[in-house]
């Protein structure tokens, strides 16, 4: 993710307007391509939070990062929802009275409920947005944990093979070359493997069973 512009509003013709312009960075996404405006505070907060699901969900290939980005996006939607919700009642508070109260609680409590009847429609718009969003995430993390648990599979018979493997080139006095030895082609290419790692990981692995072994023997 990175930023591409940086640009402020045109400044109004007329110097003596009242309009409050505010500093907004336009900014493209790495990984959707979509240009979005944020302001400098929304753009900080947004690559924080992108960066924390990312790091949460440990995506790996194309397809699982894809998701996971959408799942971020939705997230700050939702965030943004009950922002907006918050600032609907926080204007209705800020309005005059309508009914004179002495008490500051109640008269709080009271600007609350008229606000929520004023606004109902608008609110509960919002809470249908909130909850098909929640749905959309919950949908979108079920996928992203489905094409992790077949990334692990697949990776863990990658690994078993490499230690058959590893194991027959012993036997015959050979040392085990994953470039040379394990054709490409039979590797999975929906998933982002590397032989080095497999090659790594069942060496690992055959190391971790021998030492265990060691251990029962003793």
């Amino acid at each position: 993710m990175q930023d591409i512009i940086t640009n402020e509003f045109p400044k109004l013709a007329d110097p003596e307007a009242t309009l409050n312009p505010r500093t907004l960075n336009a900014y493209r996404h790495g990984l959707t391509g979509q240009i979005v405006l944020f302001t400098p505070e929304d753009e900080a907060a947004y690559k924080k939070h992108c960066a924390g699901v990312h790091e949460s969900l440990a995506p790996v290939g194309y397809m699982e990062t894809d998701l996971v980005q959408t799942i971020a996006d939705d997230r700050w939607r939702l965030k943004r929802g009950a922002s907006i919700e918050a600032s609907i009642f926080a204007c209705g508070i800020s309005c005059p009275d309508e009914i004179a109260i002495n008490n500051e609680q109640v008269a709080v409590s009271v600007a609350q409920g008229q606000t929520w009847v004023r606004n109902n429609k608008e609110l509960l718009n919002i809470t249908l947005y909130c909850q098909r969003i929640q749905r959309s995430i919950e949908k979108n993390i079920e996928l992203v944990r489905q094409y992790q648990a077949e990334r692990k599979a697949a990776q863990d018979q990658l690994v078993e093979t490499f230690e058959n493997m590893i194991e027959q080139s012993e036997l015959k006095g050979r040392t085990f070359n994953p470039d040379k030895d394990f054709p490409a082609e039979f590797v999975d290419q929906r998933f982002a493997f590397s032989l080095s790692e497999i090659h790594r990981r069942a060496q690992w692995r055959r190391r971790y069973k021998h030492v265990k072994t060691l251990r029962l023997a003793a």
